[in-house]
């Protein structure tokens, strides 16, 4: 009934089926890696919701990874004792590009809220720069000898070293 009814007018047709003896697994070939943008793998989970969700008559698991949903053929599911079997349908590769043709057009609002976005976003100001950092440091030494009521046993050499690195580094390092 899938295959009739979703695949090529809901959703693509899928490069193969796994199914597994319990359940099955739909996979699309992709030509471009995925993980090769930030933005790629949005639009991966956004594709990956909605197929899950034009297939949720047939229980689809709206939690899968993108990449562990695999199984090797001709295996054994020990559950069902059924055989891991694959059914190729297309030796295509597709692009994410392709495969968002399923997916329903983005609402009116969205590209201005976008563009709103970009423009409320806020400039990072630094407080701190490479002086102020090491004159903490300086301090942080200080402070756990202080701590450790200045018994500093077996770190005490490695503590003064760190102290003057630090100390030398902050004189070059004032502006």
């Amino acid at each position: 009934m899938m295959e009739y009814e979703y695949f090529g007018i809901e959703i693509p047709c899928p490069s193969a089926i796994i199914y597994t003896g319990n359940n099955f697994h739909i996979t699309y070939k992709i030509k471009y890696p995925v993980n090769a943008t930030d933005k790629a793998k949005t639009l991966a989970k956004r594709i990956q919701k909605e197929i899950s969700n034009k297939l949720s008559d047939f229980n689809a698991d709206k939690s899968v990874n993108l990449t562990t949903s695999t199984r090797f053929i001709y295996t054994r599911n020990f559950k069902t004792m059924n055989t891991v079997s694959v059914k190729i349908y297309e030796d295509k590769l597709y692009k994410l590009r392709d495969l968002q043709k399923c997916m329903p057009d983005l609402p009116s609002w969205y590209d201005k809220w976008k563009e709103q976005k970009k423009k409320n976003k806020k400039k990072v100001y630094n407080f701190f720069n490479l002086y102020n950092l090491l004159i903490t440091r300086l301090g942080d030494l200080e402070k756990l000898q202080e701590l450790r009521d200045f018994n500093c046993h077996g770190y005490r050499e490695l503590m003064c070293f760190l102290y003057r690195n630090f100390a030398m580094q902050s004189l070059f390092n004032r502006r």
